[in-house]
C-alpha cells in the first residue's frame, strides 16, 4: 500500500507544475520513497547525466557531434521498434563512449500495460538493444507506471530511471524557461531528461556550457552512479 500511496503521489506531482521543475526537496523525497527507482545520484563528484529520450531520430547524429565538441557522453533510451529501423547507429554510439538504455518495445504508456506485456515489450527491445549485463537501465514511457513495474524489471536485471531535471519539453515550453530551470536544476548527481529533437539541440549546447561554468562533467549513467556516495 506504500507503494502504491508513492505511486499516485508522483502522478500527481508530475502530471501538475512539479512536471516542468523539480525542486531539490521533492527529488530528495521520492527516493526515499521509492528507493528502487534513481531519481539523482548523491554524490560529491562533479558529474551528472544527461538523457535522451524517443531516439534514435533524425537528431541522433547531431546529438552526438554536440557531445563530442565538449568531450561529454550522453545516454540514450532508445525504443526497441526506432532502434531496429536504425541498426548502425547502436554500435556506433557505444564505441563513441555513449550509453544505450532500454525504452520498451514501442511508444505505448507502461502505466496500461499488464505484467505480461511489459515483460514482452522490455524483453524485445533488449534483444535489439543488448545492455551490457551490469547497471541495465529501463525509462518507462511517460514515466508513471505500476507499482509492479519495478519488481518486474528487476527479475531482468534492469533498474527504473526517471530524473531529476526535466521541464516536459514534448510540449514546447519557451526555450528561455527550459534554459532557466534546467541551469537551476544542474548540480553534482543530476539526471537531466531531453527528448530527441532539433529544438533541443540548442538547449542541449546550453546545458554543456551550464554545466562547464559549474565545474561539471556530463557522463553516462553507468558512470554517474558508480560515484554514487552513501
Amino acid at each position: 500500500m506504500f507503494l502504491v500511496a508513492a505511486i499516485i503521489l508522483i502522478a500527481i506531482l508530475f502530471m501538475g507544475g512539479f512536471w516542468f521543475y523539480q525542486p531539490r526537496f521533492l527529488i530528495l523525497l521520492l527516493q526515499q520513497l521509492l528507493a528502487d527507482i534513481i531519481f539523482s545520484v548523491k554524490t560529491t563528484r562533479p558529474l551528472f547525466a544527461i538523457t535522451f529520450d524517443d531516439g534514435p531520430s533524425s537528431s541522433t547524429s547531431q546529438i552526438v557531434d554536440i557531445l563530442g565538441q565538449y568531450n561529454a557522453s550522453g545516454t540514450f533510451f532508445f525504443i526497441g521498434t526506432k532502434a531496429k529501423l536504425h541498426p548502425k547507429i547502436l554500435p556506433k554510439l557505444k564505441a563513441s563512449g555513449h550509453q544505450i538504455c532500454n525504452h520498451f518495445y514501442d511508444s505505448q504508456l507502461t502505466l496500461f500495460l499488464n505484467d505480461k506485456q511489459i515483460v514482452k515489450s522490455l524483453q524485445k527491445a533488449d534483444q535489439i538493444i543488448k545492455q551490457n549485463r551490469h547497471n541495465k537501465f529501463i525509462r518507462p514511457s511517460g514515466s508513471i507506471f505500476r507499482p509492479s513495474l519495478t519488481r518486474l524489471v528487476k527479475m531482468f536485471g534492469f533498474t527504473v530511471v526517471l530524473g531529476s531535471a526535466y521541464t516536459m519539453d514534448w510540449l514546447k515550453p519557451p526555450k528561455w524557461y527550459m534554459r532557466w530551470a534546467l541551469g537551476r536544476m544542474l548540480k553534482p548527481g543530476a539526471i537531466v531528461i531531453l527528448h530527441e529533437s532539433t529544438r533541443n539541440l540548442q538547449t542541449l549546447q546550453f546545458l554543456l556550457d551550464e554545466g562547464n561554468k559549474k565545474g561539471l562533467r556530463a557522463v553516462t549513467l553507468t558512470k554517474l552512479v558508480s560515484a554514487k556516495t552513501s
